[in-house]
């Protein structure tokens, strides 16, 4: 099935990551010291923290923003596994 009125921005793949994090500053650094990305934009919050912000890595745009209580983000330990954490920031409850 076919829909003619799909729209996605020019410049944008089908499908774009979205990241959830706990500090989406650390992970644009990451990965302007290892991809070359172009930052694309970068809408912030009043406590320093970013709520959206895209950068490109070759034909793909990446979106990113930070963690806060609605939207938790997932981060990994050392032994790899992933965590998922708490509303309040105080627990964490492995996946």
């Amino acid at each position: 099935m076919t829909n003619s009125k799909i729209w996605k921005p020019a410049g944008y793949t089908s499908c774009a990551p979205y990241l959830v994090v706990e500090d989406s500053h650390k992970v644009m650094e990451l990965a302007k010291a290892t991809s070359g990305p172009i930052e694309l934009r970068r809408h912030g919050l009043v406590a320093g923290s970013i709520k959206h912000a895209e950068f490109r890595i070759d034909d793909t745009a990446i979106m990113i923003g930070d963690a806060g209580f609605v939207w938790l983000g997932v981060s990994a330990d050392r032994s790899g596994q992933s965590q998922l954490a708490s509303p309040s920031g105080l627990q964490r409850t492995t996946r």
